[in-house]
């Protein structure tokens, strides 16, 4: 994690711009520049968390399943960087982290269908994020973003898009459909990965950044070395390509166990 000084005066540039409320619930910054992952080229993540809905005439709405039913965007350009601004509804957010609180048994685990992407990387995001305003409001939706089912879900989704990945392989295979052997296996190993990773408290939508949460997890079911291969597919042998869908297949399988939901 990156400190403010690390980072532009947020919430000044944003005023500057007419693109930040006067009155703010919150206002915080997410993602791999504060995670210290960032590059020359990597963008900041910026959430503006208002009382009620706020737009200009630059802002994009994006539906989402809540109410109100959009949160908006708009995107700035500035010090040799992208910042994309996120305005959410505090209520939106508070919506969300009701949406997957459970009472801590698998049975009373919400439905992953509810929780789209928007609101999944947010949750993800929130536990990492830089209060720049409403640090108090930023750390306790962060301790119920921690504390609620979304983990749990991300990874019973990904466990069952690997499963599923790894009958198509399997079924493709038999009927001598190789290239989608191939492409599913792959498929197969990356959502294994996930899972296995998100169950160690390291999840995220992008596949990006699966290296690096490899790296910080460390999994002792499977090593970098081993992960990297896959990955990277070095064993691949174009003359004999179902016996690497059959290997990664299998690995993707063995993965699923060594996953726990919570």
């Amino acid at each position: 994690m990156t400190t403010p000084a690390d980072h532009p005066d947020f919430a000044t540039v944003l005023a500057a711009r007419g693109m930040l409320p006067t009155d703010p619930v919150a206002l915080f910054v997410a993602g791999s520049l504060i995670q210290g992952w960032g590059n020359p080229r990597s963008d900041y993540d910026i959430y503006v968390v208002t009382r009620t809905p706020w737009q200009t005439d630059r802002t994009v709405a994006h539906p989402v399943p809540l109410t109100p039913d959009t949160f908006h965007t708009d995107v700035l350009h500035e010090q040799g960087r992208s910042w994309e601004v996120r305005y959410w509804q505090a209520d939106q957010i508070d919506q969300i982290l009701a949406r997957t609180a459970w009472e801590g048994t698998l049975e009373t685990l919400p439905p992953a269908s509810r929780l789209g992407v928007d609101e999944s990387v947010l949750l993800q995001r929130l536990p990492h994020a830089l209060a720049v305003h409403g640090a108090d409001w930023v750390a306790e939706r962060a301790r119920r973003a921690e504390r609620s089912a979304a983990r749990a879900m991300f990874i019973v989704k990904t466990l069952d898009y690997a499963d599923g990945s790894v009958d198509d392989a399997v079924g493709q295979l038999e009927i001598g459909d190789v290239h989608s052997a191939v492409l599913s296996a792959r498929r197969a190993f990356d959502f294994a990965v996930d899972a296995l990773l998100a169950s160690h408290g390291h999840y995220g939508e992008s596949p990006k950044w699966r290296a690096r949460r490899f790296r910080a997890v460390r999994p002792a079911a499977l090593s970098f070395d081993a992960y990297w291969s896959v990955e990277t597919m070095r064993g691949y042998d174009p003359a004999d390509p179902a016996a690497w869908v059959l290997n990664t297949a299998r690995l993707a399988k063995d993965l699923l166990l060594d996953t726990r939901v919570y």
